[in-house]
């Protein structure tokens, strides 16, 4: 095993012993302020804000979206309110959001929690 891979896992172990969140693969952090329950359906049930100010939820996302700061790049399923609504001045946003979640449901029909969503 290489000296890098030896200190990547020394490093996991680390934040995994200090109790610290190791973000999933293909995943990010986003600080989640209002947490919304849909059916299978995609029909909205119910919303309310999160419990601790700041949560962080780790959420799918891709490999533009990741690194994005400047760019219009969505994260695959939950994201910020300005990129899964029709918000003012940030319409780009949404569709963006709406042509990669329409793309992604094409090719995984039996993946209910995306299907919904969209």
């Amino acid at each position: 095993m290489s000296i890098a891979w030896e200190e990547l896992i020394k490093l996991y172990d680390k934040l995994v012993d200090d109790g610290k969140p190791v973000c999933p693969v293909a995943h990010t952090y986003l600080t989640a302020h209002v947490g919304v329950l849909i059916d299978k359906n995609g029909n909205f049930l119910a919303a309310m804000k999160t419990q601790a100010q700041g949560e962080l939820v780790a959420v799918p996302c891709t490999i533009e979206s990741e690194g994005r700061t400047n760019n219009i790049a969505p994260h695959l399923l939950s994201d910020q309110i300005r990129y899964v609504t029709e918000f003012p001045d940030q319409e780009s946003k949404y569709k963006k959001y709406l042509s990669q979640l329409k793309q992604y449901t094409d090719n995984n029909k039996d993946d209910v929690y995306a299907n919904a969503i969209y």
